[in-house]
């Protein structure tokens, strides 16, 4: 008798406890720290890189090209709202704040009680971690503003239940349905969603089905309708996914947050058609906690944590931004193996700032894989116009821009480097039209003052440091090349191959040929060089006094090196005669402290880059 009435205390307490009051103001707040840590805190570079990878022009061509396609309206909207990523926090608030409305609306449309508010949580949540999985892939994103169109999109759904579920009479609901489906070529793919909700919502309250069956017809006849006569860009296999996010590529895995919001928003509109005047109960309390906990660490350990993507994106911005300086910083704080774009922008950046022949083999050299679903295009994709137009190849650089925009739509960048380019050919004209377009944007307008002052004074671009530094870089048979796409190679070889030229490019050429490794084309342009100047930068010393060494046909006392170079490079020379019989991988080890930071251990120990 007592043990029974243990076991029914416990059960009294148990349903009279109410986790309800708690679960809300919790879980927001935990949602307000994961979004603050995902986006401002760790991805700072990254959410400024949306932006520069969007584009959004107060303009009304602008807005009617968005509407040739279905869900134009949301990719107009998430490309005007992508915009606030150029101050990182801002546009952190203000996404953080349409998740939360995204919500607010869901726990509505579901008419969901404050203990199963939580699970609702669960989709802002997923499109926060899709905010942050692409990585690389946001290189070849075709959906302009594809956080925000996301969310828009969805909050569109929910609106349509909500507007369903809350209006009476068959007769009303099938208008809701019917006017939803003619909605359709501003909402896309969101506006079906939201018929398929009112669907699910229907075959469990089972009230007026006919009004719910009459919109699921429309909704698969007008896209269909839509495509043979309205006048639009979309294909027909897109006609009903048109509007979703479309990553360039196919991976299964930036869909899974997609995946979970759906099956979420289905599960409410199921759960929001049944009778549920009850109070939910404290497992059902528990099991809705539970499963948005699950999502914020899903979240947090799914989202794209490389150390070099991050330190890319930094770089990527600084280079654009011509701050090699801040290029430099960032890579010297990689402590990861970096991969072949940051070896490049790393010598871009110290070439700029006249350091490349005293630090650039002081940064490891290394070919490691992009975290990526892109690996073979990854280097093409992210660089090619920032590399081209640093090294001085502006007609590739302008080349790239405009495959990119034809792919993959217009993004500020590609109007930044168009607009440069056509400054340093001299097309006035053709480099004030780019300019207008970013004079249209919110942030980007003192940019575009400050180089359409170049359009209208072009003498001014003279005592431009940037153009300053690129100028000198031009003087060779500048045509478009055949790359391949394989853009180090492409840019190593045709440069190495210069033979002569203003002094910054004799320079970038010896550059190229001791990265290739190349010594009878070093020799004449390090005499050059040493002629030129009064002093040789250590890297060049280096290189003189092993290619001296090893073919013995120029004698490299002639030059001015260093005691400390001629010192360092013997002992260089007597520890590989003590270890001359162990194999390369460990030499390279044991080489590695003490020389690890020359040109002879690069010379000797970096082999195979993989230069696509």
């Amino acid at each position: 008798m007592p043990k029974h009435s243990a076991k029914s205390s416990h059960k009294r307490v148990q349903r009279n406890f109410n986790i309800a009051p708690y679960a809300l103001p919790v879980a927001a707040g935990l949602f307000l720290v994961l979004a603050c840590v995902l986006l401002g805190g760790t991805n700072f570079s990254y959410l400024r890189k949306l932006d520069d990878l969007s584009l959004f022009m107060s303009s009304g061509s602008f807005f009617h090209d968005s509407l040739q396609v279905p869900g134009g309206l949301l990719s107009w909207a998430g490309a005007f709202l992508t915009q606030f990523f150029y101050y990182p926090w801002l546009g952190t608030g203000v996404f953080a704040v349409l998740l939360a409305g995204l919500w607010w609306l869901l726990c509505k449309a579901f008419s969901f009680q404050k203990a199963l508010a939580p699970l609702a949580g669960v989709a802002p949540v997923m499109l926060l971690l899709a905010a942050v999985m692409p990585g690389y892939l946001i290189y070849t994103m075709k959906t302009p503003g594809f956080p925000f169109t996301a969310l828009l999109g969805f909050a569109v759904s929910a609106s349509v239940l909500l507007a369903y579920r809350t209006t009476s009479g068959g007769t009303m609901r099938a208008v809701v349905l019917l006017v939803t489906a003619a909605l359709y070529p501003l909402f896309g793919f969101y506006a079906l969603f939201g018929i398929v909700l009112a669907a699910a919502y229907e075959l469990m309250a089972r009230r007026t089905w006919w009004a719910a069956a009459v919109g699921v017809v429309c909704g698969a006849l007008v896209p269909q309708l839509w495509f043979y006569f309205a006048e639009s860009h979309m294909m027909l296999a897109n006609a009903y996914t048109g509007s979703l996010p479309r990553f360039g590529v196919s991976s299964t895995a930036l869909w899974l947050p997609y995946i979970v919001v759906f099956i979420v928003m289905v599960f409410g509109a199921v759960y929001a058609g049944r009778s549920h005047a009850k109070q939910i109960s404290f497992s059902g309390q528990v099991a809705a906690c539970s499963v948005f906990g699950i999502a914020l660490v899903a979240a947090f350990v799914g989202r794209f944590n490389d150390p070099n993507f991050n330190t890319f994106m930094e770089m990527d911005m600084a280079i654009e931004d011509a701050d090699y300086a801040a290029a430099v910083a960032a890579a010297r704080e990689l402590d990861d193996e970096p991969t072949r774009v940051h070896g490049l922008y790393t010598h871009l950046a110290l070439f700029h700032q006249g350091a490349a022949g005293d630090s650039l083999f002081t940064f490891p050299m290394s070919d490691a894989d992009y975290a990526s679903p892109l690996p073979d295009l990854a280097l093409r994709v992210t660089c090619s116009r920032g590399l081209n137009y640093g090294f001085g190849r502006i007609n590739d650089c302008y080349r790239w821009c405009m495959e990119d925009m034809v792919e993959y739509g217009p993004k500020v960048e590609y109007i930044k480097y168009l607009a440069k380019c056509s400054l340093l050919n001299g097309e006035m004209d053709l480099a004030r039209r780019y300019i207008r377009m970013l004079s249209r944007t919110l942030f980007h307008r003192e940019w575009a003052r400050k180089y359409m002052e170049y359009v209208d004074r072009p003498e001014l671009m003279v005592d431009d440091p940037e153009f300053a530094a690129i100028r000198p870089l031009m003087a060779y048979n500048n045509h478009i090349g055949g790359d391949g796409a394989l853009i180090e190679t492409y840019i190593s070889s045709t440069t190495a191959a210069l033979a002569g030229g203003p002094p910054p490019l004799v320079e970038l050429s010896l550059q190229f040929n001791m990265i290739r490794k190349n010594i009878p084309d070093f020799w004449p342009r390090f005499m050059l060089y040493a002629r030129t100047h009064d002093r040789l930068p250590r890297h060049y010393q280096e290189a003189a006094i092993l290619f001296s060494t090893l073919e013995g046909k120029v004698d490299w006392h002639q030059f001015n090196i260093d005691n400390d170079v001629s010192a360092s490079f013997a002992k260089f020379m007597n520890l590989a005669n003590q270890n001359s019989r162990l194999s390369e991988d460990a030499n390279r080890e044991i080489f590695r402290p003490m020389f690890g930071d020359t040109y002879w251990f690069y010379y000797f120990f970096t082999k195979g880059l993989k230069t696509t």
